[in-house]
This record gives structure tokens, sequence and C-alpha cells, in this order.
């Protein structure tokens, strides 16, 4: 599953370091990210062990204008609810740490 974020203020590297600390949190059971998902309902147990297994950035080829940057997210075939929901935690993540406007258009929808 694929979801598709435009911003401005995001470079794939900085989103690329963003994915690596929302997993590691994730995957720490004290953690906020963790707290998070398991208020949420997210059943983590069935996800991958690495990051780099289950959620992988990537430029997007859409064209947009030259200041915007098209970054695709792709889950691992995993539940596509469990997609969505961490989709939805990435997001708030991102608003609180760089602001409301770092993403432009964040109800993309995803590509199965």
């Amino acid at each position: 599953m694929e979801f598709t974020i435009k911003t401005k203020k995001l470079s794939l590297s900085d989103l690329d370091g963003e994915l690596d600390q929302f997993w590691r949190e994730l995957r720490q059971e004290d953690s906020s990210v963790h707290a998070e998902a398991v208020k949420a309902g997210i059943d983590l147990k069935g996800l991958p062990p690495t990051r780099g297994e289950a959620m992988k950035a990537a430029p997007s080829a859409s064209g947009f204008d030259p200041a915007t940057t098209a970054i695709i997210v792709a889950f691992a075939p995993v539940a596509a609810k469990v997609a969505s929901d961490l989709w939805i935690l990435l997001i708030a993540r991102l608003k609180r740490k760089f602001g409301e406007g770092v993403i432009i258009d964040p109800n993309a929808k995803p590509k199965a």
C-alpha cells in the first residue's frame, strides 16, 4: 500500500529520518508513539521487525510545481487497516514536529 504526500518543507532525506525515528519509537513499549498505536487499536505484533521491511520512502514521479516535493511512502503487505492507521499517526507526528503546513495534501488516497 502506498501513500503520497506533497510537501514544501521536507526533503526525502528528512522524511526518511523521520520514518526511522517513528519506527524506533513504534517498537519501544515505553514511547508515546507506541502508546498512541496501542490506543488506536493497531496490532503491532504483525509488523515486520525492521523499518526497511515495513515502510520505505521514495520520490514520486508526479509533476508538481518545482517548490513542491512529492514523496511516496510504501508499506509492506500488511493489512490495509494497519497501514492506514500508521499513516494517520505518521502525518500527525510530522505536523506536530514541523508545523501544520508541512503536508500540503495529507488526504492523498492510498494506492493498494
